[in-house]
């Protein structure tokens, strides 16, 4: 396995089939185009990191987006998503090494995420706790 981290929208095109199916079977607040428009917007900057794992064959077996956040009191580390076929439990771990790694490069001390569903595994198994609800209402 390996672990490359994308550095043009050409590469991150790959998943495009692969975040599809993720759309198909969970809610998503952000359609599909918006998203591709915001990643090529900031494939570029380094405060934006988009990883890719593949396995020996050269195919994808996850990804990982992840942004630094600087706000008026500290930078912190945003989690948009994590995807890795379940049978590959091992590029979790590496995800969040990787992860953890880039934090610590740039004296981040602080992970976030936004989870719409499985909260308590989360909670349970990675020891994030929920800090604030996030409300929603949509304009027709």
């Amino acid at each position: 396995m390996r672990i490359v981290r994308a550095t043009t929208i050409n590469e991150t095109l790959q998943i495009l089939p692969i975040e599809q199916e993720i759309r198909k079977k969970e809610k998503e607040i952000i359609p599909l185009k918006d998203a591709l428009i915001s990643i090529a917007a900031s494939i570029e900057d380094p405060n934006f990191g988009f990883w890719i794992a593949y396995d020996d064959n050269n195919e994808i077996i996850g990804f990982m987006i992840l942004t630094i956040i600087q706000d008026i009191t500290a930078k912190t580390l945003q989690i948009h998503r994590v995807w890795y076929k379940q049978t590959e439990k091992e590029v979790l771990n590496q995800f969040l090494k990787t992860g953890r790694k880039w934090a610590k490069d740039n004296n981040i001390k602080r992970v976030v995420m936004l989870a719409n569903r499985r909260i308590k595994a989360i909670q349970r198994k990675w020891k994030f706790k929920p800090i604030a609800v996030i409300m929603e209402r949509r304009i027709y």
